[in-house]
């Protein structure tokens, strides 16, 4: 979702230039093509596509984004190399105002990336709830899905961001969708010991027993993370005050118990009834950033 590094990101002076540039009236109507509507010629067009794209990413530039819009900027422009549209950048960039003036302007809030990462994912994985929210009144798809199988709920679960999490529950966002592993947002919240997340999506009914592909259920995970041998005791108590299933293994053999990462975990799951599996088999390294 970042531009590439031979592009330099434009100066703010650079973008106030040019808005001066237009609001004198010095730019106007030299070299345009006939029956150009913006009465720019396409060298002017691209520079203000272009300042459009860059100050999108500043919430203190949204005076030059409201001007560049005003002389033509195209709203929906994608950068050439990954496909990022201002939309995109500002949602990102956690830039609110900037991504009013844009929605407002018309943006399509459908617009994705070459990658699939459209503004929705971008705000969600930031936590930037309030676009999240202007987002999903100007019609995007709670839904939507990444190249990777993402939806926004996934991103916002796995990164830990409760406030953009709510809002897309709220906004209709389904609780139990899984990516391409199996993976659903309470495996998600749980593989990273996101416990104020992990309640959001056990009180929007999300499944305390999904598996993912596996076999592993959210309280396997939170039971002794591989890469958090303390273990995530928040998350696991609240999946067994929730009901989850205690004894369930993996496809591996391994149960809760087996794997519990600190005396705390093992105590609440044998005081919940769980059984140490005769036999376990420790998690491959680096699971917990998969």
């Amino acid at each position: 979702m970042s531009i590439d590094d031979g592009l330099l990101p434009c100066e703010q002076q650079d973008v106030a230039l040019l808005c001066d540039l237009w609001r004198t009236g010095q730019g106007t109507g030299h070299g345009a093509a006939a029956g150009d509507a913006s009465g720019l010629s396409a060298a002017q067009q691209a520079a203000v596509d272009r300042a459009l794209f860059e100050a999108a990413g500043d919430e203190a530039m949204l005076e030059s984004v409201l001007e560049l819009l005003g002389v033509g900027a195209d709203v929906d422009w994608s950068e050439p190399h990954f496909g990022d549209t201002p939309l995109l950048r500002a949602s990102e960039e956690g830039c609110a105002d900037v991504a009013a003036a844009l929605l407002a302007a018309g943006a399509d809030v459908h617009a994705a990336n070459r990658y699939g990462d459209s503004a929705l994912s971008g705000a969600s994985g930031g936590d930037h709830e309030v676009i999240v929210g202007a987002l999903l009144a100007c019609g995007a798809d709670p839904d939507v899905r990444d190249e990777g199988g993402w939806t926004p709920l996934l991103w916002a679960s796995s990164e830990g961001n409760a406030g953009a999490a709510a809002v897309l529950l709220e906004g209709g966002a389904s609780v139990d969708d899984a990516d391409e592993g199996g993976r659903t947002a309470l495996t998600r919240a749980a593989m990273r010991g996101h416990a104020e997340v992990a309640e959001l999506l056990v009180g929007a009914g999300a499944s305390v027993d999904a598996r993912d592909e596996g076999g592993w259920t959210p309280l396997l995970w939170a039971s002794g993370p591989p890469c958090s041998p303390e273990g995530f005791a928040d998350v696991a108590r609240l999946l067994v005050e929730a009901g989850a299933d205690v004894n369930a293994a993996g496809a591996d053999g391994e149960t809760p118990l087996g794997r519990a990462g600190s005396a705390e975990v093992a105590q609440l799951l044998e005081a919940a009834g769980a059984r140490r599996a005769a036999e376990t088999a420790e998690a491959e390294d680096g699971d917990c950033d998969a």
